[in-house]
């Protein structure tokens, strides 16, 4: 029964357990990686040039499985030492220890878990020539080719390609029969029906499309995706010396990313459930010693059902020519010695392309989902509750077969979901594609003294900026427009300096080097080191489409407050349907609230209903695409000191022992959470978002430690 024997898990005897029960819950995955390489380099030397060729073969597979809950998962409850099973125990009735005890669980399951044996090949080219122009220049001239296979699963135990055209007829079958017999129905009292009757009258349109494609099925290609060959990355590089003690490097070239992607096993799961009873707990049908005297399991259906496994669950899938993401890369540097330092200032671009976004894909057009979500009003003006889309109508796909998403138990369904294009029955799905960018590009500089004369220090800064391009503004259903902004990560400022000083007494040092040995072990062997780190805030993601915002860069510089750390005045949330007439009154005009259908309304006097006013309702289809982050507004800045003494003791000429002790955080600097961005919120624009903020980082802490070097 078990595909690793393994101890059950028992839940419901003790209370608070950790894991949540007796027993093995919910262990890791397995796996077992090999890797065969097959590596070849030629390297020649002609006059100045040096060229190096190179090939390199490598197949990978990885062997992969779930231990999950493979000894089953039992629960226990009083029931079967009850008074009556069939009715509420009574207080004190019956002993979840007592049924454990003679061994009959009320509930339970074991799981077939899906194993997978992935395979990849991966071959690479390439060239390069290092050529030495002249003695001050050389030049590095390079191109690589590779290719990397798409995963293959050796059995073809999964899917990863979606038909969104196909039609899945069963199904289709009974819902366009139940969609006619809805269309009959009385739109004078469902608005829903009405909103279907007006945008989707022909139930002949009403068909459901998409299904999943195992691999190696029908034709289906047994790669996870479509293989792609076009990763040429070119390389340039070069080092030039204008003078002795000044060199400029520099270089730019494309890197593609490795991926190593799988498909899904969806099918190649399944679960047996332990049947307690057949007789309403009279007498046992099972037992914990003997859960399935019949033997029989629930086998994984693997691809026998084909397109139709689990119609209706599948909410997402890929772009089978996605491809892999690569980056684009450049680098200028310029060097200067001055004596003991060595200087550096330069600039660095990464361009990556390729990132995967989520794409919504079967979605009505804008105009059909303003008109289900468009706010309306009865006859006395007040805002209607449910809009037309949310408006619950006959479920065609009750009773319709293959379905496992639960909607074929419903009487019920939005009128909404039975608007969508190509399948009204799973609804919303993302589209996985590689069309996300970011950019980054920084300055950077650093002084380096190595260590001489006791002393070195290593000092880096570095301003950067990143950009993103990898998420969505707006509603999809009226337009696909790709956010670029400033990435919430980004750190425009980021300084470290750490020196090392061993100080100069005792032998063999400027001070004290003629002392005894005793003084020497007092004075000698010290050295005291430290590190600063500074480094810019995150931007703030603002509620400037979420939101009413006045439009205006809302930043207050240097005015800024742990309690306004932005101009707060220049958002105000969206009305919630318990905010009053009067409270209305009080937006300021540049938000438009007072332009809004239904603003007019007032509830009448003295009345206890839940809706307070007019317009809460029409938010909805709100779409903006303003700009959410600004460079100026950030989390605030972290800085950490971080201070060292070490005093070393020789033993011999090759053994010493050295004690440390270290401070981190020696200044005690405390650092607090991020800013509330919530509009609304009572803390809005606080630091930590509430009246006394809260320390993030750890306090000063000292760590002593001894160290032996032989």
């Amino acid at each position: 029964m078990m595909q690793v024997p393994s101890l059950p898990l028992v839940t419901g005897i003790v209370s608070g357990a950790e894991n949540g029960g007796l027993g093995t819950n919910q262990a890791g995955t397995y796996e077992n990686d090999t890797n065969q390489d097959i590596n070849g380099a030629i390297m020649e030397t002609l006059k100045n040039h040096t060229f190096r060729y190179g090939v390199e073969d490598m197949i990978l597979q990885q062997g992969t499985g779930s231990l999950g809950q493979q000894g089953g998962s039992f629960s226990f409850s009083n029931t079967w030492t009850t008074e009556n099973p069939n009715t509420s125990a009574c207080t004190g009735c019956g002993s979840d220890t007592a049924s454990m005890l003679l061994g009959l669980p009320t509930g339970g399951t074991i799981p077939t878990a899906s194993t997978a044996f992935w395979s990849q090949h991966y071959i690479g080219l390439y060239f390069q020539d290092t050529w030495r122009t002249t003695t001050k220049l050389t030049l590095n001239l390079g191109l690589r080719w590779d290719y990397e296979s798409p995963l293959t699963e050796r059995y073809n135990r999964f899917w990863s390609r979606y038909d969104e055209t196909l039609n899945i007829q069963p199904v289709t079958a009974v819902a366009q029969a139940g969609y006619a017999a809805l269309l009959a129905g009385s739109g004078a009292t469902n608005t829903g029906v009405a909103l279907l009757q007006q945008l989707r009258p022909d139930a002949s349109t009403f068909e459901v499309e998409g299904g999943i494609m195992y691999a190696g099925v029908n034709g289906t290609s047994r790669d996870v995706f479509n293989p792609r060959y076009k990763y040429f990355q070119p390389r340039l590089g070069f080092a030039y010396q204008i003078r002795k003690n000044t060199a400029v490097r520099g270089g730019l070239g494309r890197f593609v990313q490795a991926t190593f992607t799988g498909g899904s096993q969806e099918g190649y799961t399944a679960s047996t459930p332990f049947q307690p009873t057949t007789n309403n707990y009279l007498t046992p049908a099972a037992t914990f010693d003997n859960p399935y005297p019949n033997g029989a399991t629930v086998k994984p259906t693997g691809n026998t059902l084909g397109t139709l496994t689990n119609v209706g669950s599948h909410t997402s899938f890929t772009d089978p020519n996605i491809g892999r993401p690569y980056a684009d890369e450049a680098s200028l540097y310029v060097q200067q010695q001055v004596r003991d330092y060595l200087f550096e200032v330069g600039g660095t671009l990464n361009l990556t392309h390729g990132l995967g976004m989520g794409f919504q894909h079967n979605i009505p057009t804008g105009p059909v989902y303003t008109a289900a979500f468009t706010p309306t009003f009865n006859s006395a003006g007040y805002p209607v509750d449910t809009l037309a889309g949310n408006e619950q109508v006959p479920n065609p796909f009750k009773g319709a077969p293959y379905i496992t998403n639960g909607i074929e138990n419903n009487s019920t369904i939005g009128a909404y979901q039975l608007l969508r294009p190509q399948d009204p029955l799973t609804g919303l799905l993302t589209y996985t594609a590689g069309k996300g960018r970011t950019n980054y590009y920084a300055m950077n500089t650093k002084v380096e003294r190595r260590f001489h004369d006791g002393f070195s220090i290593l000092q880096a800064f570095s301003w950067s900026k990143r950009i993103e391009e990898n998420t969505f503004l707006g509603q999809q259903v009226y337009r696909v427009v790709i956010d670029k902004s400033l990435d919430t990560a980004d750190q425009r400022f980021n300084y470290n300096v750490t020196p090392v000083y061993e100080l100069p007494f005792g032998r063999g040092k400027r001070f004290g080097n003629g002392v005894g040995r005793g003084l020497n072990e007092a004075i000698g062997g010290w050295e005291v080191t430290g590190i600063y780190h500074f480094q810019s805030g995150t931007p703030l993601n603002l509620a400037t489409n979420s939101s009413f915002w006045e439009g205006k860069d809302p930043s207050l510089g240097k005015n800024k407050t742990p309690h306004e750390w932005f101009d707060t005045s220049m958002f105000e949330p969206f009305p919630s349907r318990s905010m009053t007439v009067a409270q209305l009154a009080a937006y300021p005009a540049w938000t438009g609230v007072q332009n809004l259908p239904g603003y007019s309304y007032v509830p009448p006097a003295g009345s206890t209903q839940a809706t307070k006013n007019g317009v809460y309702q029409d938010f909805t289809t709100w779409s903006t695409y303003n700009q959410h982050t600004f460079g100026n507004i950030r989390n605030p800045y972290t800085t950490t000191v971080t201070l060292g003494v070490r005093k070393s003791f020789p033993i011999t000429e090759k053994t010493r022992i050295q004690l440390r002790i270290d401070a981190f955080n020696a200044l005690n600097h405390p650092q607090f959470g991020n800013i509330d961005t919530t509009p609304g919120d009572a803390y809005f624009g606080w630091v930590n978002g509430t009246t006394t903020p809260t320390q993030v980082n750890q306090p000063r802490s000292v760590q002593l430690e001894g160290k032996l070097y032989f």
